[in-house]
């Protein structure tokens, strides 16, 4: 990381430094010259001298009342009856964007004034200095269940995926499907569903809830959830019955973890170890817990002594330090099994050599295997588990096939095997996983074809990238009628496309990159009317597109960079009346089609190293950016007049282009980059371009440019490069 950061410029992100050896630790030494680092905290402690502090400040009035009427009101304004409140309940918040937030989301169902009057009155009641007193408010509307999750995220699941907490909680009869929708309607807890569903929560109503829990009681022995590792420490050193305690975080005890010490805990629900050894760990134990979390487990399976038949969450995920489990337990013992066992988290536990016997776990719901590289089977009794929606096996490298009772899997929902290297064939039960929306097959590299798809397939999402073996999509892929998304990058033995592929009628994002035998479309791509994304960039052989091409009238990005296109794009092309982006950088076009200048929503066009490119036409009028940047052969560009919009122009390196269009009418230009155009010798209304913030013209001689001209009528220029001078900051 060092060398790599001393050789680029670099932007580096540190969030929510607390400390400030986090600082230091990254070394100002590694860093190339002209890099940036920007640093995020709540302690100005951890600044020395010599760093710039940008202190963030609040919203404004207006703004303030904005944020709290989205929340409060669904719209940027308040009801009549509610604006005198609801100013003077904003001016309490002092323009905290997380206060506003969540006041708003707590009055929107609240339209009775009497409701309103109250919260006011317990704000202006409240320090005004503390952020909590407000937030606080939210939390004390909160039902009992409500208030269990809230304290549990807070104190522990921060950064958690949904599933697991769900069932967790559910077992806890906390009913979170209801409960944890009402805390994110409420704006207390927010949920990622781009990473998987990860749930989160601003740090702000994270420390509330914690000490809320330190509220509880005095005495750490007494409260209901520790995490604390100090405060961990002192109470078990003490031995004491800990009845109270639900929930806990044990981290590096050097001492060992003793039975003794779970016994204590009689209503214990969750437990989380990380590199930590229980002495004592071969004695019987009747565990009431609903989690384990145990990070870096140090045995190779789990006391045949211990008893944990109320386990719904095992997680025994690990990564930077190695795990030694090879199984879980060992099925002959006659102790008590996790029967309700919903979900079972293994990633990266590289020594574990088999699963137990599935049939005993039909809870399940949930199985990640991630990199477990020393799994070489899955026990085919893993098709009884008619309730599993998830299975990831991505990155078992050594796993060498799946059972043919995979496609007993009706409720599967998403199955990733990207990386299973050793597979060399998918069992033809496949087709029978009816429920599948996902399916992540990458880097299968040894397999050569796919068994058939089946008509009533619920598929949205295929990753078919780094199959390098692959000959071609069966011609069932036509009957996948919700299929939304393909990824098939890196296919590099697959020739065509069958010709049912236009049946594809939801398909709305295709990638097929790096694919060096595809040689053309089949004709039925035209019927693609709901594509929006297409990529069939680098080294694909393609010649042309279908005659039909421009049917595809959903189509916003368009990236054939780097692909053949020997005979041009169709001269039809206007059709494509939604296009946003078209990318044919590295192509071997020669002309474009005049009709380009039709295609009015389009606003970047990209066509870097096209270099047998002899002109550019006239373009629409909606283009923001245009870059032309190597085109060795173009000499002539068209008219400017109607590039209103026009923000970047970029033509570096264009040495056979002869001159330039008047600038005077890019009004909204704010980066021009001609340098290397050797021939360009002056630039007609170049005084014109009042909002140019970056201007590049290393390369050329433009004896008509005066520096302290260019400095006083471009007012907004910040970046300014010609014969060598370079200067930044001029303003």
């Amino acid at each position: 990381m060092r060398e790599h950061l001393h050789s680029i410029r670099a932007l580096v992100v540190l969030d929510d430094v607390d400390h400030k050896k986090q600082i230091e630790a990254l070394g100002a030494e590694w860093l190339a010259a002209g890099s940036r680092v920007l640093v995020t905290t709540r302690d100005k402690s951890v600044f020395d001298n010599e760093i710039h502090v940008y202190i963030l400040n609040e919203l404004r009035k207006e703004e303030a009342l904005q944020l709290f009427c989205w929340h409060a009101f669904l719209k940027p304004y308040p009801d009549k009856d509610y604006k005198d409140l609801s100013k003077r309940i904003v001016n309490t918040c002092c323009g905290l964007p997380l206060s506003l937030e969540v006041l708003g989301a707590f009055l929107y169902q609240r339209k009775d004034r009497r409701c309103w009057k109250e919260t006011f009155s317990q704000l202006e009641s409240a320090k005004f200095d503390d952020i909590y007193s407000r937030l606080k408010i939210s939390y004390q509307d909160l039902n009992s269940e409500e208030r269990e999750i809230f304290l549990d995220i807070a104190c522990f699941f921060v950064g958690q995926d949904r599933e697991a907490a769900i069932s967790y909680w559910e077992d806890l009869d906390l009913n979170p499907h209801i409960n944890l929708s009402n805390l994110v309607l409420k704006s207390l807890v927010k949920i990622d569903y781009k990473q998987e569903e990860i749930i989160s929560m601003h740090d702000h109503l994270r420390d509330m809830g914690r000490a809320i829990v330190g509220d509880e009681s005095r005495d750490p022995a007494k409260r209901s959830r520790l995490w604390k590792p100090n405060e961990v420490y002192r109470v078990l050193q003490k031995n004491l019955e800990l009845d109270s305690v639900q929930s806990i975080s044990v981290s590096g005890l050097e001492q060992g973890f003793t039975v003794e010490n779970v016994r204590s805990m009689r209503n214990l629900h969750f437990i989380s170890l990380d590199r930590v050894i229980i002495r004592g760990g071969l004695q019987p134990l009747s565990l009431n817990m609903r989690w384990l979390r145990w990070n870096s487990c140090p045995w190779f399976c789990l006391p045949s002594e211990w008893s944990m038949e109320h386990l719904v969450v095992l997680d025994l995920s690990t990564r930077k330090i190695p795990c030694n489990i090879r199984e879980l337990w060992n099925e002959n013992a006659t102790c008590k099994k996790p029967k309700n066992l919903k979900v079972l988290l293994l990633s990266w536990c590289a020594n574990l050599e088999r699963l137990p016997d599935l049939s005993n776990y039909t809870s399940l719901l949930r199985i990640d295997l991630k990199n477990c590289s020393s799994l070489r089977k899955v026990p085919e009794s893993i098709g009884l588990l008619r309730q599993l929606r998830c299975l990831n096996l991505s990155g078992c490298k050594n796993l060498e096939e799946l059972p043919d009772s995979i496609g007993g899997l009706s409720s599967l929902e998403k199955l990733s095997m990207n990386g299973c290297s050793s597979i060399r064939k998918l069992p033809a039960t496949f087709g029978a996983l009816r429920a599948l929306k996902e399916l992540d097959i990458g880097c299968l590299d040894k397999i050569e074809e796919l068994p058939p798809f089946e008509r009533d397939s619920w598929l949205k999402k295929i990753i078919l990238s780094g199959c390098r073996k692959l000959r071609s999509l069966p011609a069932s892929i036509g009957e996948l009628r919700l299929l939304n998304c393909l990824e098939m990058n890196r296919c590099s033995s697959i020739s065509h496309l069958p010709k049912e592929f236009g049946n594809l009628e939801s398909l709305n994002e295709l990638f097929v990159n790096e694919c060096p035998c595809l040689h053309g479309l089949p004709e039925s791509f035209g019927k693609l009317t709901n594509l929006a994304t297409l990529e069939l960039k680098r080294d694909v052989s393609l010649i042309e597109l279908p005659r039909n091409f421009p049917r595809l009238q959903s189509l916003v990005h368009f990236d054939a960079s780097g692909s053949h296109l020997l005979n041009g794009l169709p001269s039809n092309i206007e059709d494509l009346f939604v296009l946003d982006i078209l990318n044919l950088q590295n192509s071997f076009l020669h002309i474009l089609p005049s009709t380009l200048g039709k295609l009015g929503n389009l606003r970047t066009l990209i066509l870097n190293k096209c270099e047998k490119l002899l002109e550019l036409p006239a373009l629409p009028g909606s283009l923001v950016r245009l870059e032309a940047e190597d085109c060795l052969q173009m000499k002539s560009v068209s008219e400017f007049s109607n590039l209103k919009n026009l923000k970047l122009l970029a033509l570096r390196n264009c040495q056979c282009l002869a001159g330039l269009p008047d600038l005077s009418l890019l009004q909204l230009l704010t980066k021009l980059d001609i340098a290397g155009c050797t021939n360009i010798r002056s630039l007609e209304g170049f005084q014109g371009l009042k909002s140019l913030q970056e201007l590049y013209l290393c390369g050329s001689d433009h004896t008509d440019l005066n520096l302290s001209q260019i400095v006083e009528d471009m007012p907004f220029l910040q970046e300014f490069s010609a014969r060598g001078m370079h200067l930044e900051c001029l303003h």
